[in-house]
């Protein structure tokens, strides 16, 4: 039987540990500027292509976000729900 080319176990400790830490969202904060209480991957998703405040994602589609890994459709309804409280929406597609 053949071994698989890449084994984490055979990894260094020190690597597995990195590979470990980028991974994980703990680091992230629950709550960046204006944006609702989303969840960490869904704020990590957003924080990694630049967005942190509603105006910004006011600017994105539904379609946009959904993509983003880590964005669901919870997160959409609650960010839709900020932007409707203050009279804003999605862009449109």
């Amino acid at each position: 039987m053949a071994r698989p080319f890449f084994r984490f176990s055979s990894l260094p400790r020190q690597l597995a540990a990195n590979y470990n830490r980028r991974m994980s969202t703990r680091d992230v904060p629950e709550q960046i500027g204006d944006l609702p209480k989303i969840g960490r991957p869904a704020t990590s998703a957003l924080l990694h292509v630049g967005v942190d405040s509603l105006a910004q994602v006011e600017a994105m589609s539904r379609r946009e976000l959904l993509a983003l890994h880590g964005v669901g459709p919870k997160a959409v309804r609650l960010l839709e729900a900020a932007l409707a409280a203050g009279g804003r929406a999605l862009r449109e597609p």
